[in-house]
């Protein structure tokens, strides 16, 4: 779900700056205690889940990034996703690289597009 997009999403930015920050980690580490989803995960359920992103990102990348659709189905989990991300990066959207941007933008506009649809079928 939305954990696996929010480490997905931020390996992949980490990876393109090629270096994580000491602050960035001391966040990750905070996140990972402190704020939804991950506070309620056990440490196995923790440990797992970046061990699978981190597979994902390093040998599936650009699929890893096309398929964030599937973990992000809600407008509250974009926005979970984004308060997390922002809080351990620091970063405006404009300042993410490219193909990330443009791969969360894909996630935004069908989200948009699905509440949307649902709205005009209950009108």
């Amino acid at each position: 779900g939305v954990a696996a997009a929010i480490i997905r999403l931020g390996l992949a930015y980490s990876g393109q700056e090629g270096s994580v920050q000491l602050v960035q980690i001391e966040r990750i580490v905070e996140a990972f205690y402190t704020l939804a989803p991950f506070k309620t995960l056990s440490e196995d359920e923790r440990r797992d889940l970046l061990s699978e992103q981190l597979l994902i990102v390093e040998f599936a990348s650009d699929q890893g990034l096309g398929s964030l659709m599937s973990l992000i189905k809600t407008q509250a989990d974009r926005k979970t996703a984004e308060s997390v991300l922002r809080f351990i990066f620091q970063v405006e959207r404009k300042d993410v690289p490219k193909h990330l941007r443009d791969a969360w933008e894909e996630v935004a506009a069908q989200l948009d597009a699905a509440t949307k649809a649902s709205s005009a079928a209950i009108d």
